[in-house]
């Protein structure tokens, strides 16, 4: 067990740790154990709304599947009741910590469709993260441009919960517009709706550009047949990165939230060299396969420059 943690924290680019309590901590409300490496400085830990940078690898029987190497992900840490495994170990942690969590893959299923056809709900994963940096909440409240005001991502659970009533109550509708869209090969614009919790306030027409963080609900599906493989709309819960600066993400996602309002929503074509490309990510997308998306953008930070 030892050297399958080494062997975790070593490919997130984790300086060697060597673990003198081969035990593992049960995480409190939460179905996962975890041990951490501790930086050796006296940051806080992460908390509600700081928005996180972070590198990871994602084992199983110590053979990689999944990592973001040599890049990093983003995202704002959600209240407590919102929170995914990933987001709970986090909170565990402090700016340049490491920690490893162990898993059975139905607690993020949702999150990794790719392998519902490779894993069983209660094969054993190790998830390795190495916490790059971080800006806190307040400070990323004090940076926002003013004409967000009225809009900052998570603003109040009650706020939260009427967005994800929403998408859950839309999601049947979303799919099946999903899927009338790949198979006809309509355009982005033909289909653009503003609808439910649209921001109409003339003051608040900015779209994203490179840096910003924004907070989206999606469904990609491959093209024509209109299968849907990875979407967000079933949980409602809001998946956050940063534009042009999350690397693992597919071209065309970039692309994509940048032509989108604050509460605007639309179905996208992708074209396969913005998607997977000639590889493409089997079994589910063919090589040279385009996608449908819909994306449906529910908050934006803009960082000042």
């Amino acid at each position: 067990m030892k050297k399958l943690i080494y062997t975790a924290f070593s490919a997130c680019l984790i300086l060697a740790y060597s673990c003198q309590n081969s035990e593992w901590k049960r995480a409190e409300d939460a179905n996962f154990y975890y041990q951490i490496a501790p930086a050796s400085n006296s940051s806080p830990k992460l908390d509600f709304g700081d928005l996180v940078r972070y590198r990871f690898s994602l084992y199983k029987d110590g053979k990689l599947l999944r990592n973001n190497h040599p890049n990093l992900d983003s995202l704002v840490i959600p209240p407590r009741d919102y929170r995914n495994i990933i987001e709970k170990a986090l909170v565990l942690c402090k700016e340049g910590d490491s920690i490893a969590i162990k898993f059975a893959y139905k607690e993020l299923q949702s999150y990794l469709p790719q392998y519902q056809n490779k894993l069983k709900p209660n094969d054993e994963l190790i998830f390795g993260l190495k916490i790059h940096s971080f800006v806190p909440k307040a400070t990323l409240e004090a940076s926002q441009n003013g004409q967000f005001a009225q809009e900052k991502g998570f603003e109040t659970l009650e706020k939260m919960e009427q967005e994800r009533k929403f998408i859950l109550d839309n999601a049947t509708s979303y799919s099946r517009q999903l899927e009338v869209y790949t198979q006809n090969g309509l355009s982005a614009q033909n289909l653009r709706i503003n609808e439910g919790l649209a921001n109409n306030n003339p003051d608040q027409q900015y779209t994203a550009q490179t840096g910003d963080t924004v907070a989206v609900y999606y469904a990609l599906a491959t093209q024509p047949e209109g299968t849907i493989f990875d979407q967000n709309l079933q949980t409602a819960d809001r998946f956050l990165f940063v534009i042009n600066q999350d690397m693992g993400l597919l071209a065309g996602f970039h692309q994509a939230a940048q032509q989108l309002k604050l509460g605007e929503a639309a179905y996208f074509y992708i074209d396969s060299r913005l998607a997977y490309g000639e590889e493409g990510s089997l079994p589910v997308v063919k090589p040279n396969q385009s996608l449908g998306l819909f994306m449906k953008m529910a908050a934006i930070w803009k960082l000042k420059k």
